[in-house]
């Protein structure tokens, strides 16, 4: 696999980044044989460290997940830890669609995935990060710090929300069919998932428990 490991404000050594790519590896290979591509970047968090990991599977599917501790080697770890049960469940739930499959009377309550990113449409966001412990004042403007382009899948909700839930990310874009406007779901502050579909009337904001 292809596994890029830097640091943000922080040197790292050739050691930490081999240990990175082997832990992410390892995990990887306990359950998938194809490639990925992924990054990690590791940097300071007040007195300890904090890993955030990437991984891009075949198909589209995008997992994220992160580290926190006190030496960068268990950092690492964390978040390799907390990217293999992503990893698991991804393969379960895969494991699951194909046993549905194949039985003749299953309803199948999932939008068909497809195999490559030919069917899917490709948006670019933008995260945007206020200064670091600084209150934020009435006329700030937000520092872009990265800009990326995204597979847009065809998805049904439930599948929208059970890949929101599987890659730990806060919002996820999709399309309900394939000439279908853009829908949102995402993380609520109160735990909740929300659905936002343009399609709706003004104010038709649908939350998910």
């Amino acid at each position: 696999m292809v596994l890029r490991v830097s640091g943000k404000n922080l040197d790292i050594g050739e050691s930490l980044q081999v240990h990175a790519r082997e832990r992410v590896g390892a995990a990887l290979a306990k359950y998938f044989d194809r490639e990925a591509t992924g990054h990690v970047t590791l940097q300071p968090d007040g007195s300890a460290f904090r890993a955030d990991m990437v991984l891009h599977l075949p198909a589209g599917i995008t997992l994220q997940s992160e580290g926190h501790a006190h030496d960068p080697y268990a950092t690492v770890n964390q978040a390799v830890e907390r990217l293999e049960k992503r990893l698991r469940r991804h393969k379960r739930r895969l494991k699951d669609r194909s046993a549905q499959r194949a039985r003749p009377d299953a309803t199948l309550v999932d939008a068909p995935e497809p195999d490559d990113l030919a069917a899917s449409a490709m948006v670019s966001y933008r995260t945007l990060e206020a200064p670091a412990g600084e209150e934020v004042e009435a006329d700030f403007s937000a520092t872009v710090v990265a800009e990326s382009g995204v597979a847009v899948r065809t998805l049904s909700v439930s599948a929208a929300v059970l890949e929101l839930d599987m890659s730990g990310a806060q919002v996820l874009m999709f399309r309900p069919s394939a000439a279908g406007e853009l829908n949102v779901v995402y993380r609520r502050s109160d735990g909740h998932i929300g659905w936002i579909d343009p399609s709706k009337p003004a104010g038709g904001l649908a939350d998910r428990p």
